[in-house]
């Protein structure tokens, strides 16, 4: 009999997780009559086959539609990472968005600069025969010991932080500003890439040479970790975040590509990010921009981060052809196979395959 209970029990939490998993969005557990819209809507729309009472929903939805009034200066998404599609929007974004929180909170903004060397590529002499000799491992070496002539180290530093694989040349920076952290630094204490936080304090020692200064230290108060994080010598949950080097291709507004090592603190003002950046994400507060995404999996991400109707915020209208139509045959056939993959699992789990 124990045996039978525990049988039952395990294949009724399998149906229940199996459930949640695949079928089911959990962020919106919300029982109002919009958010069942909101839920409706979502599962219509990761099959790309959205109705008419979905599109009202959305348009709902809208900045200029919203029966509330709420806009980006409402209180509830005053200062929110705005999701968008493009990091050239992103970037634009983050700094008008950097700008702006100055002003608005009266301060100026600090500026700190990256540490940059020029790569070059070395070829090791070896004595191997070439038959034994590595095609690729071991044949070349980087060495990194020249700095830039002063144009085009402001070149390097005037790029956007998408240009440089988002390790900035320039930094702009106060005291309150919310940030998201671009590497993992400390997984136990949740410093770790993507993790989003504020700006406490910083230290800092100016370029030789030069009025600019270079970031050592950056301290940062993490927004929402798992467990509370508590470091000899600061407050709850704020931690340092250092200067780290790392090998950047920058690409140049004439296209050409330069290989650099830049030493700078990973961290990019949070006033954006992009759909990918978003993925896992649950924001009870979102705003986005539809208008630069390609498809209706942009759309989807985008839209289910949100936990509820009245925290989506809209920021532009929409293409309803690309959230319309019925998905591709080869999308229906993955979402298929998937189910397959669903039940063959669950049935090898309670023991009957």
């Amino acid at each position: 009999q124990k045996n039978q209970v525990s049988a039952m029990g395990k294949a009724l939490w399998h149906q229940v997780t199996t459930v949640v998993i695949l079928r089911q969005n959990m962020r919106q557990t919300n029982i109002s009559t919009e958010d069942k819209s909101f839920r409706d809507m979502l599962e219509n729309m990761r099959w790309k086959d959205c109705n008419s009472a979905d599109i009202s929903f959305l348009k709902s939805c809208i900045v200029t539609n919203r029966s509330d009034d709420a806009d980006l200066d409402h209180p509830r998404f005053k200062n929110k990472s705005i999701i968008t599609h493009l990091n050239a929007k992103k970037d634009q974004i983050n700094l008008m968005g950097s700008e702006r929180f100055a002003i608005e909170t009266g301060q100026e903004l600090s500026h700190f600069y990256s540490l940059d060397w020029k790569t070059e590529q070395v070829t090791q002499k070896t004595n191997m025969p070439r038959k034994f000799r590595p095609t690729q491992i071991g044949t070349t070496k980087r060495r990194t010991k020249t700095t830039f002539e002063e144009k085009e180290q402001s070149i390097l530093w005037d790029l956007r932080h998408s240009a440089s694989e988002h390790h900035p040349g320039r930094l702009s920076l106060c005291k309150g500003m919310p940030v998201m952290i671009k590497r993992n630094y400390a997984t136990e204490c949740g410093v770790t890439n993507g993790a989003e936080a504020v700006v406490v304090d910083w230290t800092s020692t100016c370029i030789p040479g030069t009025k600019k200064h270079v970031l050592d230290n950056l301290f940062v108060e993490l927004v929402n970790p798992q467990k509370p994080v508590k470091l000899d010598g600061l407050p709850e949950n704020v931690v340092p975040i250092p200067r780290y080097k790392l090998p950047v291709t920058c690409v140049l507004p004439n296209g050409v590509r330069v290989n650099i090592s830049r030493d700078q603190v990973c961290v990019l003002p949070n006033f954006a990010m992009t759909d990918y950046a978003s993925q896992g994400r649950t924001r009870h507060d979102n705003p986005i921009d539809l208008s630069s995404c390609q498809n209706h999996l942009s759309y989807y991400t985008c839209l289910s981060r949100g936990t509820s109707a009245a925290g989506t915020l809209l920021l532009s209208d929409f293409d309803e052809e690309k959230i319309t139509r019925g998905a591709s045959a080869e999308l229906k056939e993955e979402y298929r196979a998937l189910e397959m993959l669903d039940d063959i699992s669950k049935t090898r789990y309670i023991g009957n395959l």
